[in-house]
Formats: structure tokens, C-alpha cells, sequence
């Protein structure tokens, strides 16, 4: 019995001396990782807290890259912020825009969506681990990390466990001197070079596999677009261009009967005939280059221009 009292007691002290560790040490790396001036925890921490512009561009990857905010915040004379984060989905974009609805009304709220937005994808489900380093930040992140299911609801009270898969992304974006993603480009990331010398006859767009929609992201995006109507801010739902274009397919077709039927105005540029085939404006098959993302840009200003979102008088025709 004395025995078994000392092991409790070596025990507490045991567990004591991890929590407090935990603590501690989850404070330096807290502090490190507010440091960060660029990279996707970035952007993802000045969405969740100080964002004041007026057009506001939320995406994966072809949002990030092809959404030319400083040339948009330079002709249009409004400011403006990429929210772009590569690799994410509606998962991502949805608490994300939520957290800014609850302290921040912009002009107008561009959200770039991919042709098979609504496909089921697990890994959308382990991306949503970007979020652990923000685990009790609000309750929409709070939400996405459960999400992710396992463990995490418990594991994400650990700070070592939170920043476990960080710490070299954030140390590399505290030291890199790089602008791309940086409050300085406004979260644009360009992309130099073009894929006219790496030319696939295989369409990565092409869809092949089993049609398998999610139902959660479906459900997101309906919920976003209510509140985003509900706070009297225009909203345009965006498909930036691919190189080859795409066919019809059922995720296509759904996403616009689901804008349709919500009353969102859809500027689809998937197989625009500005980009189709022209290799010299892409870095590879889905993502446009400086030079694409300057010319995409522009059409999207003009088009911002002619229906007069900005000043609240309505938008433009579905293309």
C-alpha cells in the first residue's frame, strides 16, 4: 500500500511536470509563431483577427495565385486582401469567413471555387489541421478541427501536440524574407515561368472517378451565402482558368444550380477562350502565372467596374 502511494505520488509529480512543460513551452512557440510575416498561417491568423479592406478574396490555391490584390486595390481605389490558401476547400474557407463576418462588413467578398468543389475528398478533412494552432480561437475553428474526428477534441488541448507538425514552417516563414502570401503583396502569391515547355496531353480536369458528393461542404457553402446575403454584402462566386479547360460534369453542374437557386451571380472562366491552349500564361495546368494572373485580374476588374458592385447598385449576369 505504501508503494502504491509513492507511485501515485511520483506520478502527480510526473503529470505536473508535462502540463506545466506543455504550458511553457506552448508559449514560446506562440510567440514565435505570431512572428510570422508570410505563409499561410499568416494569412490565416490576419483573417481570423485584424482584416479591414474592402474586397476580401477567399480560395485554395487558384485564388491565392491568380487574384492580383495590389493591381485590383491600385486601379479599382479600394483596398484589398488575398486570402488564398493552397490545398484548402470549403472546410477551410467557411470558419474562416465566418470569424471576419463577425467583426468586419466589406464591399465586396469574392469566393474562387474549383469545378469539383463539392466532391468528397478526405484529405480536405486532414488539411483542417492548419487550424490547431488556433484551437479555442472562436468556436467556427473549433468546430472544423472536430472535424477532423480521432483524437483531436482532447489532443488539441496540448500545445506541444498543436505545433508538432509546424515548427519548420514556422521558423522558415519568421527567417524568409520572401513577399509572396506577406501583408505586403496582399496575400497574392505570383508564380513566374510558364508550361509551354512542359506540355501533357493528359487533362488532369477530366473527371473520371466515382461522383461522391459532400454533403458538409454542401451545407457549408449554403449556410456562407445566407449570412453573407444576410449582412448586405455583394458576393461573387469565381472559376479561374485551366489550361485545357473542362468538360461538363455533375460537381459543375450542382455548384451552379446551387448559386442559381441562391442568387449568386457565377463568373465561370474554367474554359474561357482568353486562356484555353495558351501555355505562356500558366506554370502548369491549373494555375495561371504572373502574367495570367495580371490578365485574369484585369477582366475581373472590368467586370467589377461595369456592374457597379461597389457601390451597392447590383451585379452582372452569370456568365
Amino acid at each position: 500500500m505504501k508503494e502504491f502511494k509513492i507511485f501515485l505520488s511520483k506520478a502527480a509529480v510526473l503529470l505536473i511536470i508535462l502540463i506545466v512543460s506543455d504550458v511553457v513551452i506552448g508559449f514560446a512557440i506562440t510567440y514565435v509563431f505570431n512572428k510570422q510575416k508570410s505563409g499561410k498561417y499568416f494569412i490565416t491568423t490576419y483573417a481570423l483577427k485584424n482584416t479591414n479592406q474592402d474586397i476580401l478574396v477567399f480560395g485554395n490555391s487558384h485564388a491565392a495565385q491568380h487574384f492580383n490584390t495590389p493591381l485590383m486595390a491600385e486601379k479599382l481605389k479600394v483596398s484589398a486582401f488575398n486570402f488564398g490558401v493552397q490545398g484548402q476547400s470549403m472546410l477551410y474557407y467557411y470558419p474562416i469567413i465566418k470569424s471576419v463576418l463577425n467583426y468586419h462588413k466589406p464591399k465586396l467578398i469574392i469566393m474562387n471555387l474549383d469545378c469539383t468543389e463539392l466532391s468528397f475528398n478526405p484529405t480536405n478533412y486532414q488539411r483542417l489541421s492548419i487550424f490547431l494552432p488556433y484551437f479555442h480561437q472562436n468556436k467556427y475553428v473549433d468546430s472544423s478541427i472536430y472535424l477532423m474526428g480521432g483524437g483531436e477534441k482532447l489532443e488539441a488541448w496540448s500545445s506541444l501536440y498543436r505545433y508538432n507538425s509546424t515548427i519548420g514552417y514556422i521558423l522558415f516563414n519568421v527567417s524568409n524574407k520572401s513577399e509572396n502570401k506577406s501583408y505586403k503583396s496582399l496575400g497574392f502569391d505570383p508564380q513566374y515561368g510558364n508550361f509551354c515547355q512542359k506540355i501533357s496531353m493528359e487533362n488532369e480536369n477530366s473527371i473520371s472517378k466515382k461522383i461522391k458528393f459532400d454533403e458538409k461542404i454542401i451545407q457549408s457553402l449554403s449556410s456562407l451565402i445566407k449570412d453573407i446575403q444576410n449582412a448586405h454584402i455583394p458576393l461573387v462566386v469565381t472559376t479561374t482558368p485551366l489550361l485545357y479547360g473542362i468538360k461538363q460534369n455533375a460537381y459543375r453542374d450542382k455548384l451552379k444550380l446551387l448559386l442559381m437557386n441562391s442568387k449568386v451571380d457565377y463568373w465561370d472562366y474554367a474554359n474561357d477562350e482568353s486562356f484555353v491552349n495558351k501555355c505562356n500564361l500558366f506554370i502548369d495546368q491549373a494555375h495561371l502565372n504572373k502574367e495570367g494572373a495580371d490578365v485574369f485580374t484585369n477582366m475581373i476588374m472590368e467586370r467589377i467596374i461595369k456592374s457597379n458592385i461597389l457601390n451597392g447598385s447590383g451585379t452582372s449576369a452569370n456568365k
